[in-house]
């Protein structure tokens, strides 16, 4: 490893642990020295789009919408880049973006991210993999809000259906352990 990835990932690193701990300013101060590293060093951008959506979800945990908003945006954007390498990490900024949109009352916005973030997962995960439900979920909220309520209702039944099969499945599992 190179002195300088190093130098990034101790900076991303801390900034992971600073952030499970909820002390929010010091995984900001951490990312946001991890997001210069990447950007004085890097050439692919894989690094500054890890760092650029933790930073993301530090200022997303403390309300800092506009903040949040921003460096979603540019994740995705590097994401976006090389979406074969980084399909998941940028179905989940996309998600988390939604998020926000739906929180500031741009449901159209939304809604394109969450159609994307859909597509994404399904291709990758299949079409009833339990990390459909939140923007299933939330595509179900912006279609209800529209007043579409059939396409909302069959959003939600197929939320419901993928919680069964979960439920189903762990079961099953727990059919199958001794004692």
């Amino acid at each position: 490893m190179k002195i300088e990835e190093k130098i990034w990932s101790n900076y991303d690193e801390l900034a992971d642990v600073a952030s499970i701990q909820g002390r929010w300013l010091l995984a900001e101060k951490m990312y946001a020295a991890a997001i210069e590293e990447a950007e004085r060093t890097e050439k692919s951008g894989e690094r500054l789009g890890k760092s650029c959506a933790g930073l993301a979800r530090v200022y997303h945990k403390r309300r800092q919408v506009k903040l949040a908003m921003h460096f979603y945006q540019r994740a995705a954007d590097i994401y976006q880049r090389n979406p074969d390498d980084h399909a998941c990490a940028l179905a989940m900024v996309l998600n988390n973006l939604a998020g926000l949109y739906i929180a500031e009352n741009s449901l159209a916005k939304a809604r394109t991210l969450l159609r994307k973030v859909l597509s994404i997962y399904e291709e990758l995960l299949g079409e009833n993999n339990p990390i459909l439900v939140s923007p299933l979920v939330r595509l179900a909220y912006i279609y209800g809000c529209w007043k579409r309520f059939d396409k909302a209702l069959s959003l939600y039944k197929r939320v419901r259906t993928i919680r069964g099969e979960v439920a189903i499945a762990e079961y099953r599992l727990a059919g199958q352990s001794t004692i």
